[in-house]
């Protein structure tokens, strides 16, 4: 016991940065065998939360067998030899009010339950025996890969699904984020089919060339022909899927690899000791092959063939090399380090010159239009990122922005700006729009309005510089400076003035942060704590601004109407033809089908005289930068009559009923104390009692007035608050930056409005609206 405990000895890390308003306590470590373990301490949760996230996603995939990542997500569910019933997790979970979850994105497995507190301990001793001796047994492997290829075929049905793999489609195929990272039953041939057996495969029987569910034409054909003197069939197929599992567990799913998080109401030293001697048995296979070589997950069991144990073997050394040569496809997601930058999105890739038009037929009824552009990636600093800047711009709702004037034209309904794409390597900068069908019908229009806004903000940009370097004052003069402080003192309000969230989604996220930025910075990266107007990067920023532009753009329309107007260009055309436009390449304008879904799209270029549109001769008189926020917070003290104990963390008592402290006959006021959060926050209800909300009043005139209810009147009533909600988002959009939000519905008692948000500004706000309501 005395060796064990000095084995796992944890090494303190910093403390975590935390906001003013988070009463959690943290308790950041590594243990010798590499792996990085945040502890936190809630005591206002009764659920016991734990996330593991490995530092490798389908970006790490082999070719030859895309979806493995994922596959191995599947796997480490299915027992371990601890835990060895497949459902023992799952089982545990659900009997004790607890769940769980697991993703793969092209960085990350990460996965996650949560379980009634009492029970967190045993749910975590299940949990982290994944991680130290999973099974993957061949039963588990050849039924698992159905549960892959029916969640893949579940997607072949989704809008945004179908979307992305065009997107990866348009990648360069060489770049790591073109792989296809669900996997299905034909790049991941786990499965037996019935013309082959797993006895004949120990034996060496019935050996023959690919079988159907394994042609010659799939990526493992010839590493399965090298294998085995260019004999195998199906169940050996199987079994070096199996041993690339394996070896991809070995290589990805290392100590050094791995973040953990578990919250509950546990003390941190209750937590630690928990955690230490589990986690700290997960061993480094990968350093320690021979040494695990015949471990329990070597696979053949009882078998003392000697031909077949070579060829196992055989499997397993493929496999590792295979698995080992794809770990280097993408970087390390830390920001720690340089990353050579890579693009995966060219203009040669469709031909040598951009703009294009990417066409998609969409399965729902959906208008969507959206600019695409390759941008330096900035992965390494969010805090001075640019693309924050971008996105706050080119995303504003309020007055002057693209969204006020094309929603003002009636184009749009929706607006939306940011990153589509952020790696260490790569980045990919999208600005989205919800098209009317009038809009649908002047996309070229609502392209160029963006397009108008992008050459504004540049110039602004540009007028900052020249400025600051002396030069006469112009219209943008330390407008960015200001909107760029703005921004980071919103960022700021809202880290030091949030309570913290629920444990089951924080601990996956946090244990994803850890390992980008480190445990310190893992909650407050993003925040702006040390940003103001001074620490503007505005040279980055103008050469960002720069590549908002035509030439750098590609754009994504997905809409019935856009793929009617496709057909209509490209029938009776041959696609695979070449032609002068595409500079001898070997890409041809028209119709393509993408690799995995079978999803048809068209790729098409733009009119010159669109393009020149779209780069000059500006009509920018709506559009013109955001002014100045006036909900932002003055002050965020607490209320003088709180008590003490209320202002340093949530406490447990009683919650008094409100006091009626306006009783009039044209209104009453009801106020409480808000004693449990210790945040500067309040909330304003406000009932305008109307009859006349949902009723009539009666026909007969010589009645007393009563009302009766009318179905015409209520719609118009819910028309209304619709159309007044919709008449006041551009005006009301810097309170929601600052904080603030609102809402108007109504009931039979009448009309209700809604405020919440930083105390200081709300009754601004409120009155505001009050005003605009009563002008209705």
């Amino acid at each position: 016991t005395t060796t064990t405990t000095i084995m796992n000895e944890p090494n303190y890390l910093p403390p975590v940065i935390k906001g003013d308003a988070d009463y959690r306590t943290y308790r950041p470590f590594t243990l010798p065998n590499g792996i990085t373990i945040l502890l936190v301490n809630d005591p206002q949760s009764k659920n016991f939360a734990a996330s593991v996230s490995v530092h490798a996603g389908a970006s790490m995939d082999p070719r030859a067998l895309p979806g493995l990542a994922h596959f191995t997500e599947h796997m480490c569910f299915l027992g371990s030899k601890a835990y060895p019933e497949e459902n023992e997790y799952k089982a545990y979970l659900s009997q004790h009010g607890g769940r769980s979850n697991a993703s793969t994105s092209m960085s990350h497995t990460t996965y996650q339950f949560d379980v009634l507190a009492d029970h967190g301990e045993k749910a975590l001793d299940i949990f982290s025996n994944f991680f130290i001796s999973p099974l993957f047994t061949k039963g588990g492997t050849q039924r698992e890969v159905q549960a892959v290829d029916s969640e893949n075929s579940k997607n072949l049905v989704s809008d945004g699904r179908r979307r992305l793999q065009v997107l990866k489609s348009l990648a360069d195929e060489k770049h790591h984020y073109s792989k296809f990272s669900t996997g299905n039953k034909i790049t991941l041939p786990a499965g037996i089919s019935e013309d082959s057996s797993d006895s004949g495969a120990a034996a060496g029987t019935e050996t023959k060339t690919a079988t159907t569910s394994t042609p010659e034409k799939h990526p493992l054909g010839d590493i399965m022909k090298g294998i085995n003197d260019g004999e195998y069939n199906d169940a050996d197929t199987a079994e070096f899927v199996r041993a690339a599992l394996l070896a991809f567990h070995e290589r990805h799913y290392r100590p050094k690899n791995m973040t953990a998080v578990m919250v509950g109401p546990q003390s941190l030293d209750e937590l630690e000791s928990w955690v230490v001697p589990r986690f700290g048995q997960i061993p480094d296979r990968w350093l320690n092959k021979e040494e695990d070589g015949n471990a329990e997950n070597d696979g053949d069991g009882d078998n003392t063939n000697t031909d077949s144990s070579k060829k196992w073997r055989a499997m397993k050394l493929a496999a590792a090399r295979l698995v080992d040569e794809s770990s280097g496809d993408a970087p390390p997601v830390s920001i720690q380090g340089s990353v050579e930058p890579s693009s995966a999105f060219r203009p040669e890739l469709q031909g040598g010159k951009w703009p294009v038009v990417v066409t998609t037929k969409p399965i729902q009824s959906v208008r969507k239009l959206h600019l695409l552009f390759p941008l330096p990636p900035s992965y390494q600093n969010p805090d001075q990122s640019p693309t924050t800047l971008l996105s706050h711009l080119f995303g504003h709702e309020g007055p002057g922005s693209p969204f006020a004037a094309l929603q003002d034209a009636g184009y749009i309904t929706s607006l939306s700006a940011g990153n589509r794409l952020s790696g260490p390597d790569h980045a990919l900068f999208q600005i989205g729009v919800s098209l009317t069908a009038e809009g649908e019908a002047h996309w070229k229009d609502v392209v160029k309005v963006i397009f108008d806004y992008g050459r504004m903000v540049c110039r602004a940009a540009e007028d900052t510089m020249a400025t600051e370097e002396g030069d006469a004052c112009k219209n943008g003069e330390n407008e960015l400076r200001r909107i760029w402080d703005e921004a980071a003192a919103l960022d700021r309000i809202r880290f030091h003035q949030t309570s913290p969230g629920a444990v089951y989604s924080f601990a996956p996220a946090v244990a994803q942060s850890v390992s980008k930025y480190g445990p310190a910075t893992c909650l407050s990266t993003g925040s702006g704590l040390n940003e103001n107007g001074d620490t503007l990067p505005l040279q980055e920023t103008l050469q960002f601004c720069q590549r908002i532009i035509p030439e750098n753009c590609f754009i994504e329309r997905c809409s019935d109407d856009a793929w009617k107007e496709m057909e209509a260009m490209y029938e009776g055309k041959q696609s695979e033809s070449k032609n002068e436009e595409n500079n001898g390449s070997d890409f041809a304008f028209g119709k393509h089908t993408e690799k995995w879904y079978g999803v048809d799209y068209y790729v098409s270029p733009v009119d010159e005289e669109d393009v020149l549109r779209w780069e000059t001769g500006a009509d920018e008189v709506a559009l013109h930068l955001p002014k100045p926020n006036r909900y932002i917070p003055r002050s965020l003290d607490l209320c003088e009559d709180l008590p003490e104990e209320a202002k340093v963390q949530r406490i447990e008592k009683p919650i008094e009923p409100p006091q009626l402290i306006v009783n009039k006959p044209n209104g009453r006021l009801w106020w409480r104390l808000d004693d449990r959060y210790a945040l500067p926050k309040s909330k304003v209800t406000i009932l305008l009692r109307t009859a006349t909300a949902e009723n009539k009043p009666m026909a007969d005139p010589s009645a007393d007035m009563r009302w009766d209810y009318n179905a015409k009147t209520s719609m118009q009533s819910r028309f209304l608050t619709s159309i007044f909600s919709d008449a006041l988002a551009q005006d009301t959009y810097d309170s929601y930056l600052a904080g603030l939000g609102w809402s108007l519905s109504k009931s039979s008692s009448g009309f209700t409005l809604t405020c919440s948000g930083y105390s200081d500004r709300l009754s601004d706000l409120a009155l505001k609206l009050l005003t605009d309501f009563s002008h209705v």
